[in-house]
């Protein structure tokens, strides 16, 4: 057995296109356990809380980390935020990794206050851009708990970057700093790394670097130039080395000449105490190339008018940021793994 070998093949997510598998090697999968011991102190005591399904990164990995560890993992099997808090008080769940969303349900559930948390530590956010007024909300729900939002993609098995626990609170919104071994750039269209502060691309090089796409070698090749894989990612790094993500680069919105991020209208409308989750993505259009679309669950029992949003939206952004279509929704269309999916088709049905 060559540490180099194909040890595994796990399939992307496929929200923006379709998913494709990303061949792992030995040492791939070595890199994410000494990641865990140094920044987030998991040892054999630790106990993690897992409600992904399998064929995500994140089981894989976490699998491997019991036996590198000695450590306890409880497999959840459902998508739902009581499950979650009675696994946690009976399992002294003490780290558990998941996507937004299940947080965003979770600070909805009636008599939170109820179910005992207290062995939890760490809850890492991952797997989508993070609203900032989400982070704030868990924290103070639940003030024991080291809040930090997770970074990698399954083409890096998954960690790039690390908040170590010290600095969870004061780097509140970060994605971290750099793995130790693993190199970061930010970069623009063409290339060329920009200064501290400025956004670009994130792209990366190491032993974490996936050895390409399953029998895809145009993909592979787009992917991994020049031994850096692009992660397709938008985000900026501070002067302490900290990095923060953006967004996708392509969720970039072009309507009428004019570049939109959708995180920026979603992080506001996240404002709103009576919203939920929202969803903005772009609709095809001729005049313009494209228009904004988006979409809107409220938490239960609340009620807010589409034109009410749109009132808000209108007075603190810029005209062409301004989604032209909102719709509230009951629930957002999702993938296995808890990502919502950004079609327009599924959103916003005829």
């Amino acid at each position: 057995l060559n540490a180099e070998d194909d040890a595994l093949v796990l399939y992307t997510s496929g929200t923006t296109g379709d998913p494709k598998g990303v061949v792992l090697n030995y040492i791939n999968l070595a890199q994410f356990p000494p990641c865990t011991a140094e920044a987030w102190k998991i040892n054999s005591e630790s106990v993690w809380g897992c409600n992904l399904p399998m064929s995500h990164i994140v089981g894989p990995i976490l699998c491997n980390e019991t036996v590198d560890k000695g450590c306890t993992l409880v497999v959840i099997d459902q998508f739902n935020p009581i499950t979650l808090l009675e696994a946690i008080q009976s399992h002294r769940i003490t780290i558990f990794p998941g996507v937004p969303t299940l947080f965003q349900l979770l600070l909805g559930v009636p008599r939170l206050k109820d179910y005992d948390t207290q062995s939890l530590r760490v809850v890492g956010m991952m797997g989508a851009s993070v609203p900032p007024p989400l982070l704030r909300a868990f924290k103070a729900a639940q003030p024991h708990v080291k809040v930090i939002q997770g970074y990698g993609l399954t083409e890096t098995s998954p960690l790039i970057t690390v908040v170590p626990l010290e600095d969870a609170d004061e780097k509140m919104g970060s994605i971290g700093r750099a793995v130790r071994g693993i190199e970061i750039k930010i970069v623009n269209d063409k290339g060329e790394e920009v200064p501290v502060g400025e956004t670009g691309e994130i792209i990366t090089r190491g032993p974490h670097v996936m050895k390409g796409y399953f029998r895809r070698p145009e993909a592979t090749a787009e992917r991994i130039r020049d031994r850096w894989l692009h992660t397709g990612d938008i985000g900026r790094v501070d002067k302490d080395g900290y990095y923060y993500h953006l967004g996708r680069k392509d969720d970039l919105i072009i309507t009428g000449g004019f570049n939109v991020y959708p995180a920026e209208i979603e992080n506001l409308l996240y404002e709103k105490p009576q919203v939920q989750e929202v969803v903005v993505f772009p609709i095809p259009d001729e005049k313009r190339g494209a228009i904004i679309g988006a979409a809107v669950v409220l938490r239960p029992g609340e009620t807010l008018r589409e034109k009410e949003l749109l009132g808000f939206l209108r007075a603190n952004l810029a005209n062409f940021k301004v989604p032209q279509k909102l719709k509230i929704l009951d629930s957002l269309p999702r993938t296995t793994s808890g990502k919502i999916i950004r079609d327009p088709s599924a959103l916003l049905p005829e």
